[in-house]
């Protein structure tokens, strides 16, 4: 099983963004785990087995300012996922994608309190996600042989 965490971010309104800030974004997210699916995957073909687990971002089909190029990029995560699921899966190779919302981690810590309870504020569950939940899903996914081209959306319910 190979675990996806790529969550690069240039926070930059759309006409401010440089050209040099997107291709960075997606580099980061996009180009560089292409790159390393592809060498993991020859090792999964020849055991003929594995498990592809991206983490994508319920922001990014939702999108919101200043967030663009993350967007985009998250976007194509999850149409590389389900293009490698059709390519993989008759080795029997899962592809998926695990779309989180907002968890309890230092990052968010240090996000001021009225942007973190407007963000939370398009939540149905109105708190955290906790580590928990996502090895819960991790677990899932890992263990699902029927589960393949699909996103699983860990986000408390976002809008």
């Amino acid at each position: 099983t190979a675990l996806f965490f790529n969550n690069f971010t240039i926070d930059n309104l759309i006409l401010n963004k440089s050209n040099v800030e997107i291709k960075k974004e997606l580099n980061e997210n996009v180009i560089n785990v292409f790159e390393y699916s592809k060498a993991i995957a020859e090792i999964m073909i020849e055991n003929q087995f594995g498990r592809l687990i991206y983490f994508g971002s319920s922001r990014a089909l939702s999108s919101d300012i200043g967030i663009s190029g993350y967007s985009i990029s998250k976007n194509a995560l999850i149409g590389m996922m389900k293009s490698f699921s059709k390519e993989f899966s008759r080795y029997n190779i899962t592809s998926n994608c695990i779309s989180l919302g907002f968890f309890k981690s230092p990052l968010f810590s240090k996000i001021d309190e009225k942007i973190k309870k407007k963000m939370l504020s398009r939540c149905t569950i109105k708190n955290l996600g906790d580590i928990e939940s996502i090895n819960n899903a991790i677990y899932f996914v890992t263990n699902s042989k029927y589960l393949t081209g699909s996103t699983l959306f860990l986000d408390g319910g976002y809008e």
